[in-house]
């Protein structure tokens, strides 16, 4: 069954976030798609992914090359990835919706809590999504450490 986490953040902290979930989804061999709101933000964390040694790297891929359904970590926009993703990460205003929830096995939203847009937008994802009965759980970051702040359809997962 599906799980969706919500993850608040600030944008100080969101890239080891989003670096920290990736690691953990290659770890549970899950192909993982990212969609940010807008492709820059999408070309950015292309480049900060690059920017690691070795020992650090996460293999992925910006949408668009010839390897695409290969990549253990597709960076899209599309709404249904090549690389048959079981997990999706999403961060700078992206949405989903049932279909994702339905084919993904973890949907981890990521949003800055000092970003109005961002916030709004996972306040009404966290409502719809509470409501359809998948299981969810918001994150928080609190001096350094993650504290999880809510749950909902969570008794069976």
């Amino acid at each position: 069954m599906s799980q969706v986490y919500f993850y608040q953040t600030t944008a100080q902290d969101a890239f080891g976030l989003i670096r920290g979930l990736l690691r953990r989804s290659l770890s549970a061999d899950w192909r993982v798609a990212v969609r940010a709101g807008t492709a820059a933000a999408l070309a950015k964390l292309d480049a900060d992914l690059w920017r690691f040694p070795e020992d650090e790297f996460l293999p992925h891929g910006l949408e668009g090359g010839p390897f695409d359904e290969e990549q253990p970590i597709l960076l899209t926009m599309a709404p249904e990835p090549s690389n048959r993703a079981q997990a999706m990460l999403l961060f700078d205003c992206a949405e989903t919706g049932k279909t994702e929830i339905e084919r993904c096995q973890r949907i981890s939203i990521v949003f800055r809590g000092d970003c109005p847009d961002e916030l709004n937008l996972a306040r009404s994802q966290w409502a719809e999504i509470s409501m359809s009965g998948v299981a969810a759980r918001f994150w928080e970051n609190q001096d350094g450490k993650w504290v999880q702040m809510a749950e909902r359809n969570t008794e069976t997962t």
